[in-house]
């Protein structure tokens, strides 16, 4: 995600810089188009706060450490839930 990311803001900062040289538009095109591809990634592959509390809820099979007691899950679930 860190490689994703600042992948998203070298294309975003190249594709400002080439809109203000004339006779680049079609390259900047192209790099935005590199940049929406990018973000659409950055969208497909993170978590949400849901899959986060159904990886550390107590059947949650994820690596991350389990809620230590019940109150401390639900709480976690209503945040998720908002």
């Amino acid at each position: 995600m860190v490689i994703l990311y600042g992948l998203s803001a070298g294309l975003g900062l190249a594709s400002a810089f080439l809109l203000l040289i004339p006779g680049l538009g079609w390259i900047a095109a192209i790099v935005i188009a590199a940049w929406i591809t990018v973000s659409v990634l950055i969208e497909i592959f993170k978590d949400n706060k849901a899959q986060d509390w159904l990886k550390r809820c107590y059947l949650g099979k994820g690596p991350e450490a389990r809620y230590p007691d019940v109150e401390t899950e639900m709480a976690q679930f209503e945040r998720a839930a908002a």
